[in-house]
């Protein structure tokens, strides 16, 4: 068993080479293990409310959280240190991915909207209005990076990652 969080774990995400695993936490912080040996490594710390979800970008290098706090977080995964938070949103985010070839993060959140940031500085690049009425609870890349699907409660939507379009 991996302890160290002090409250509810809502995920847990292999790295690329699957050699370590992040969690993410209501207690406000993600962590870093050994996924050999279950060795506590680094403890990342920054968000004001819970972590919903953590997530590595393909090559390993980083990791994006989103959190309760409306802001996801991009951090160095070789010693956990913050990078930024994402500032755009108005409410919770409840999910964030990096795209499989690692140029994007998209990001979805309980204000209805989606956003596509660039992977490697944490700019906007684009905002998809689901439904304002509707909070938005995971979006996904396709493979290819090329589209986006975000889900709300009744609907999903397929989105063009260069366009924003539907």
């Amino acid at each position: 068993a991996l302890i160290g969080h002090s409250s509810w774990v809502n995920s847990a995400a292999y790295s690329p080479d699957g050699r370590f695993i992040v969690t993410s936490s209501l207690d406000n912080t993600a962590i870093i293990w050994d996924a050999t040996t279950g060795k506590l490594l680094t403890r990342l710390e920054g968000h004001e409310l819970e972590i919903n979800t953590a997530a590595y970008s393909p090559d390993g290098k980083f990791i994006v959280t989103s959190s309760n706090d409306n802001t996801p977080g991009i951090w160095k995964a070789d010693d956990g240190k913050l990078v930024t938070l994402l500032k755009g949103h108005n409410d919770n985010v409840n999910s964030a991915v990096f795209s499989p070839d690692g140029k994007f993060i998209l990001t979805v959140s309980a204000d209805g909207l989606g956003k596509i940031w660039d992977g490697k500085n944490g700019v906007l690049l684009r905002t998809l209005i689901h439904d304002p009425e509707k909070q938005l609870e995971w979006g996904e890349f396709s493979p290819d990076s090329k589209t986006v699907i975000t889900v709300s409660d009744n609907a999903i939507k397929k989105w063009e990652v260069g366009s924003g379009k539907f």
